[in-house]
């Protein structure tokens, strides 16, 4: 059964639910009480283990690093008995609910990876198969030019930073990507935001960016690698042609004796090779 913790407050409930029983007898207001405990029993109080200064351990999120409040919707693990901040997981209403309804564990990102005997992604099975698939990557990711869009609102960009929370979370915990997991920020970023041209709009980049991320979650790496670099290598022609353009340009100009237009292209910092 998952463990969940609902917002709202149950003091505020009470009282309302008194107010509008104040004729009804003795009985049926114990009735009220009483249905009112099952209600915070199902929504699932979290285990306590009190500190010396009695703060609980299970509830600071460690996503956040915050106490996770009465008032506030989260999620219990199974495994390590964690609880998470529902916004923390950026988790929709709908999502929530249904955690709610279900009758299955859950279980964080950290314990999901710790349960798995290999580290897998993909087709590349094993820690080296991965290290040495992002090393390779990378080495073809910094020689590219500048060029990653803004990200874009909704759905998708709550994603991105969800699977960017995550990463930086499978360092900070020390779970079996620790190793891994700041080669896959450096990675992830510039996949997952690569402008597809210069025209495109904040709508065509959130298009791009859940198709991107669905890649990303199976381990396709390749297929990102090869949407890229077909759009790097676009992008250099253009680079190209505007350098010559400003070369020949340059020439021109300083035979016609105008020193000062000419040095300007020369200062242009987009006709300079980095």
């Amino acid at each position: 059964m998952v463990k969940t913790r609902s917002g709202g407050s149950p003091r505020a409930d009470t009282l309302e639910r008194q107010a509008s029983l104040e004729n009804v007898v003795e009985e049926e207001n114990q009735n009220v009480v009483d249905d009112e405990r099952v209600v915070k029993k199902k929504r699932g109080r979290p285990r306590t283990k009190e500190k010396d200064k009695g703060t609980k351990d299970e509830d600071v999120c460690p996503l956040c690093k915050e106490l996770v409040e009465w008032d506030v919707d989260a999620v219990g693990c199974e495994e390590c008995e964690a609880w998470i901040h529902k916004s923390c997981l950026f988790m929709t209403d709908e999502e929530y609910e249904g955690l709610i309804a279900g009758d299955s564990e859950w279980y964080c990102d950290c314990c999901l990876q710790n349960k798995a005997n290999n580290v897998v992604w993909g087709s590349m099975v094993g820690e080296g198969d991965i290290r040495a698939e992002l090393s390779r990557i990378y080495d073809v990711i910094i020689t590219w030019n500048k060029n990653l869009f803004i990200l874009p609102r909704g759905s998708s960009g709550e994603k991105f930073i969800k699977e960017l929370t995550k990463l930086i979370y499978f360092f900070v915990n020390k779970t079996a990507w620790e190793s891994l997991s700041l080669k896959l920020v450096h990675v992830f970023i510039p996949l997952m935001l690569q402008k597809p041209s210069e025209s495109s709009t904040a709508r065509n980049n959130a298009k791009y960016l859940s198709e991107r991320l669905e890649k990303w979650k199976n381990g396709d790496l390749k297929s990102l690698m090869d949407e890229a670099q077909a759009i790097q290598f676009k992008l250099k022609q253009k680079k190209q042609k505007e350098v010559t353009s400003n070369q020949k340009g340059f020439c021109r100009l300083m035979m016609l004796g105008k020193v000062g237009q000419a040095m300007k292209l020369i200062n242009n910092e987009d006709s300079i090779k980095v």
